[in-house]
């Protein structure tokens, strides 16, 4: 009768300390979301005269609507006007005439991109043809020597972005 009790005890406390089985595909819910306003493949027209459409999602953070920051989505090609959450992994500003352009790089939270990363550090690692195709295709938009100054920062300063336009 002990060895019954002993192997019931010790068959209750595993079963009480097993962990269980968390869905991997299952991600927590995003703290930002953007509205698409032109997705992947589409030509946007707001800010030059180039027929070249964009190989990512332009969208505007719905936090920030009043002043229009506006985000790039990588991945798959979403849904005009869908709202989806976003991971934000990059600031990247240029320089057109005067006026600095400010769009946040971001992820779709419920796609595993493994490709792109999830921060900074692998997406600038990993991906600097990303990065220059991105570039180019901004350059495109403006007549010669217009666009200057592209600017990679990571993660921190689109954090510091989000957070200066909640606050206006």
């Amino acid at each position: 009768m002990k060895r019954y009790s002993a192997l019931l005890l010790t068959v209750l406390l595993f079963l009480a300390c097993a962990k269980k089985n968390k869905d991997v595909h299952n991600h927590p819910p995003s703290a930002y979301y953007s509205t698409i306003i032109c997705p992947a493949g589409d030509i946007y027209m707001n800010e030059g005269n180039n027929s070249i459409p964009g190989f990512f999602n332009i969208g505007i953070l719905d936090q920030d609507i009043q002043t229009d920051l506006k985000t790039l989505v990588l991945g798959k090609r979403q849904a005009k006007n869908a709202r989806i959450g976003i991971n934000p992994i990059s600031l990247f500003s240029y320089q057109k005439d005067t006026i600095t352009y400010k769009y946040i790089i971001a992820t779709p939270v419920n796609e595993v991109l493994k490709d792109i990363g999830q921060d900074f550090n692998s997406f600038s690692m990993n991906n600097i043809h990303l990065q220059a195709s991105i570039e180019e295709w901004f350059k495109s938009r403006c007549a010669i020597g217009v666009c200057r100054n592209f600017k990679w920062e990571n993660e921190y300063k689109a954090f510091l972005e989000i957070s200066k336009t909640e606050s206006r």
